[in-house]
């Protein structure tokens, strides 16, 4: 998954309070850089230059932004490690990749959903893919895809099914994503990323 224009909304008193307890020695810094009002201009829009007041979030480009985003996520990602006891999660910068079983994963992200928006993390659910793994039977697999689609939201086309329980016979070559850039998923699917 991926958070919603991650480093622009992540709550600055979050940002200084993790800093606070757990880097005292940049905090004047990281205080200084974010107690002010920048002005950012906006190029593009039809308009022109748009002038938006920054009031939240960390500067991105800024070379401590990712690191500053990633010590609040990190704090709502082990709160919700207890909704997935027998899975796995990782997070880079903004960006989150998990494994379990579905209700779990489910129930994890429903949590980071209700709970992230207070630190300012917004998941973007329509960016997310998953990727069903193995189950019983084709009708499993279909009722974990309504799962998800039901209570996360998310796009039908962004939740693979696994090959062996799907009826299309193009399924390997599409139950894939790219993370960090590497290609995973079924063989068919790396064989033609790489």
């Amino acid at each position: 998954s991926d958070a919603d224009k991650a480093y622009q909304r992540v709550n600055r008193d979050a940002v200084l309070k993790v800093v606070g307890e757990d880097f005292p020695d940049i905090y004047p810094m990281t205080e200084s850089m974010l107690n002010n009002k920048a002005i950012l201009h906006y190029a593009g829009c039809k308009e022109g230059i748009q002038e938006i007041i920054s009031e939240e979030g960390v500067s991105q480009g800024a070379s401590d932004s990712g690191h500053l985003f990633s010590l609040v996520k990190s704090i709502v990602t082990k709160e919700a490690l207890v909704y997935l006891p027998s899975g796995v999660t990782a997070d880079y910068l903004d960006d989150n990749i998990s494994a379990g079983p579905t209700r779990e994963i489910v129930n994890m992200t429903e949590y980071v959903n209700a709970t992230g928006p207070i630190y300012g993390i917004h998941s973007s659910a329509h960016k997310g893919i998953v990727l069903l793994g193995l189950k019983a039977s084709p009708e499993e697999a279909e009722r974990d895809k309504k799962l998800y689609c039901e209570l996360l939201h998310m796009s039908p086309s962004n939740i693979l099914i696994h090959p062996s329980n799907s009826t299309s016979s193009t399924a390997g070559d599409t139950h894939g994503m790219q993370v960090l850039g590497v290609p995973i998923g079924a063989d068919g699917y790396t064989g033609i990323s790489i």
